[in-house]
Parts: structure tokens; C-alpha cells; sequence
């Protein structure tokens, strides 16, 4: 951001969250660190007391270093995260140099959902490709794909969490759950049939289960 200090810069981020605020637009910050994610937050609970009115679902992009206390906070104005459980996979160990054990609960799914944060699952393509049993995969499990360890497994989600999190939750963020985001009589029919039941295989192996047809608005778009 523009600035020669942090306060400037986060003046300048305040601005700009408020003038899409105020034009009806929903916002998506980038942020990682705990401080970019701080100061996010506050510009959007500013911004909501200031000009109340429905809902604009603001959100976190990654998140890396979102806290349970954050997310209490979030809460109540409706403020969620969009982020990517597989990125989690590899960058445990890289960035444990600078923020030591914090490294390990990054990404802590289990446990923002269970503060009642609303979540989205993305893959951040190109730095993964955009399979969302990989993500599912990293969610559950917390496995290192540079070591094969897993990190705070406490804090991987149950199957059905994370298949939730791909599906309701994108649908949420983007504010059509009435519409996609479920299999349900009246929603438009998207959805995919994969060759294996993901309730029934290894958690390491969600990730490589394979679609055999994708069907969006009631019409097979693939089919292996």
C-alpha cells in the first residue's frame, strides 16, 4: 500500500475498504500475516458500525495466521475466510525459521469452524493445481508434502467438514447458497460423480480420487 509508515499504509487500506463498502461491493483482502490480517478486520468492522446495512460477506483471502480470537471477532459482521488447506502443506516447514511453532497451525480449519466462522476452500492455482480433493486432503490430514509429517492433526477437519467447506462454503461466500452449494429440490444441479466414495478411503488418498463426470446447471459438461 501506499505509505511511508504502517499507519499510512493502513489508512490508505481503510480508504480504499471503505469507498467499496460504501458502493455496495464485497471485499476480499489478500492477507497472510497476523498484523495484514488485523488491520483488514478492522477496517471492514469500521466501515459495517459506520454504514450498516445487508450483508457484503467481506473476507480473508489465505489467512494464514488467523486466531480463534480473530475469528470471534469476525463473526458477528458476517466476515469469512477464503483459503487454500494444501498451500498449508507446504510451507509448514518453510516458514517454521520465522514464526517458529505458529508454523504448525497454520491453517487451523477445525478449529475456526468450530468458532462458527464461515469458510471457503480454494486451491490458489497456479501454486497448486485446482483439485479439491488435494485440498480436502491437506484439510484432513495436515500432512507436509515436503516431509510427510503432519502438523496439529487436532486441527484437521472431519471428511464431511471439508467437503462442506468446497461446496457450501464457495457458495456462501459468493452468496448464491439459495442457489448452488447443495444438492437440494429448486438448486441449480452442479456437481460431480467421482470414482471412488470419499466417506470410505484413506484420508491420504482423498486427493487422488478422480472425477469421472462434472454436471453444471443439470447438463454433463465432462465425462471420463
Amino acid at each position: 500500500m501506499p505509505g511511508e509508515t504502517d499507519e499510512a499504509q493502513e489508512q490508505e487500506l481503510h480508504k480504499i475498504i471503505l469507498y467499496a463498502h460504501k458502493k455496495g461491493y464485497q471485499v476480499g483482502i489478500h492477507a497472510t500475516g497476523n498484523r495484514s490480517i488485523d488491520v483488514s478486520l478492522d477496517g471492514f468492522i469500521k466501515d459495517i458500525e459506520t454504514y450498516p446495512g445487508p450483508s457484503k460477506r467481506h473476507y480473508v483471502i489465505h489467512g494464514d495466521m488467523i486466531t480463534n480470537a480473530w475469528a470471534r471477532k469476525a463473526i458477528p459482521y458476517d466476515v469469512g475466510l477464503t483459503l487454500e488447506p494444501e498451500v498449508g502443506t507446504l510451507i509448514y516447514e518453510a516458514t517454521t525459521p520465522f514464526i517458529g511453532k505458529k508454523a504448525s497451525r497454520i491453517y487451523g480449519v477445525k478449529e475456526l469452524l468450530d468458532c462458527g466462522l464461515w469458510i471457503s476452500g480454494g486451491s490458489d492455482c497456479p501454486i497448486t493445481y485446482p483439485n479439491w480433493r488435494k485440498g480436502l486432503e491437506a484439510a484432513v490430514t495436515r500432512r507436509s508434502a515436503t516431509t510427510g509429517n503432519k502438523h496439529c492433526p487436532e486441527l484437521g477437519v472431519s471428511v464431511a467438514e471439508g467437503i462442506k467447506v468446497y461446496t457450501y462454503g464457495g457458495a456462501y461466500q459468493e452468496r448464491f447458497e439459495k442457489v448452488i452449494g447443495s444438492i437440494k429440490i429448486n438448486k441449480v444441479a452442479d456437481f460431480q460423480v467421482l470414482e471412488k466414495d470419499l466417506f470410505s478411503v484413506e484420508p491420504e488418498a482423498l486427493g487422488s480420487v478422480d472425477v469421472v463426470m462434472t454436471v453444471t446447471g443439470g447438463k454433463i459438461v465432462y465425462e471420463k
